[in-house]
């Protein structure tokens, strides 16, 4: 009888600390998604104005502090984080050292997230990007860059992201990443949502050659027949 009610005790108490983790951690996951909404409507607003307001940055900047340290182990939190400095890194484009120390503090919260998260191709992609906007093309990029076509060969946002970095430093970047580029400008090519786009920002740089030879190398003809690659051909 005693050692039925010292069970039934125990098992109660296991119950109760069951019960108060699970409300601690959703509590958790709760207070950091304050932040993190607060953040994001930041987001929004700035990608409809294409212009953050310095009020803004300061306080998305101070409401990453309570989002990590309350959830720290979300990817999704870090690459926030991370989104936040490159928008700071925007704001500052006439700066030149406040911009690189934003893009920098961007590239820390992107590996935070690619450690929670080493697969995801999108990070993978992010950190390319700002490595390539640094002009550090060193044995880091190599790796960003292979890790996103590793990881998301297919992926929309990568294709876009690799094939818009090899048109726009085509001089700068190593000849040995040349293949890799010139891939990933094609399946952007052959992609319905990434072509015309992809041959409006070629055409920005005055790289419409690239594309359109591109094209026709690889017998796309919505891209042969493209209104820009025609008047050059």
């Amino acid at each position: 009888m005693f050692s039925q009610s010292i069970h039934s005790l125990l098992l109660k108490l296991v119950i109760a600390t069951l019960s108060l983790l699970i409300l601690f951690f959703s509590f958790e996951r709760a207070f950091a998604n304050i932040f993190f909404l607060k953040i994001d409507a930041y987001f929004s607003r700035w990608n409809e104005s294409a212009q953050p307001i310095p009020d803004e940055l300061e306080d998305a900047r101070a409401a990453i502090v309570p989002m990590l340290a309350w959830q720290g182990n979300n990817p999704a939190y870090h690459s926030a984080a991370a989104r936040v400095y490159e928008w700071q890194a925007y704001y500052d484009f006439n700066e030149l050292q406040l911009r690189q120390e934003a893009l920098r503090e961007a590239l820390s919260y992107y590996q935070g997230a690619a450690k929670l998260r080493p697969a995801w191709p999108d990070t993978w992609a992010a950190k390319l990007k700002i490595k390539a906007q640094l002009n550090e093309f060193d044995d880091q990029f190599a790796r960003y860059i292979k890790a996103a076509d590793k990881y998301g060969p297919y992926n929309l946002n990568v294709n876009q992201t690799i094939a818009k970095t090899q048109l726009l430093y085509w001089d700068e970047l190593p000849k040995n990443f040349r293949a890799l580029g010139l891939k990933h400008i094609t399946r952007a090519l052959a992609n319905d949502r990434l072509r015309h786009p992809l041959v409006l920002y070629a055409r920005s740089l005055n790289r419409l050659p690239i594309v359109c030879s591109i094209g026709q190398l690889n017998e796309l003809p919505l891209v042969i027949n493209h209104k820009f690659c025609v008047t050059i051909n």
